[in-house]
């Protein structure tokens, strides 16, 4: 028992949990929305998404992102303010929007955002 106290100890002293990538957190995804490439921002678009209602602070530049030249990163958006939820509910006018979009891929992300960010009552 004395040896697991120890070894812990020296695991807690050389720090915990693998090193995040400053890219791979909420700010340093919302900044990656802005890059050239439409993988880059599709991708982090994506990567939001996974952050759930953490990712709230990154909502504005997910709205922004509905309005992309690429019909991919518009996608990519919607699923992102969807998987965050309700906490995405300032999305809701844009999404509605977005709805009306020319690309039927598109269309169809946005229908699961706003399930996701304004589910019905009773749900």
């Amino acid at each position: 028992m004395k040896k697991l106290a120890v070894i812990g100890l020296i695991v807690l002293s050389a720090g915990c949990g693998p090193k995040v990538d400053p890219k791979d957190t909420v700010p340093g995804l919302v900044e990656q929305l802005k890059d050239k490439s439409p993988d880059v921002r599709y991708s982090a678009a994506r990567h939001l998404g996974k952050y759930g209602p953490d990712a709230k602070p990154a909502v504005p530049a997910l709205v922004e992102a509905l309005g992309d030249e690429t019909p991919m990163v518009r996608m990519g958006a919607a699923y992102a303010l969807g998987d965050i939820g309700p906490e995405a509910k300032e999305a809701v006018p844009a999404l509605k929007r977005a709805a009306k979009d020319r690309d039927p891929k598109v269309r169809e992300a946005v229908a699961y955002a706003l399930k996701k960010v304004e589910p019905p009552p009773g749900k």
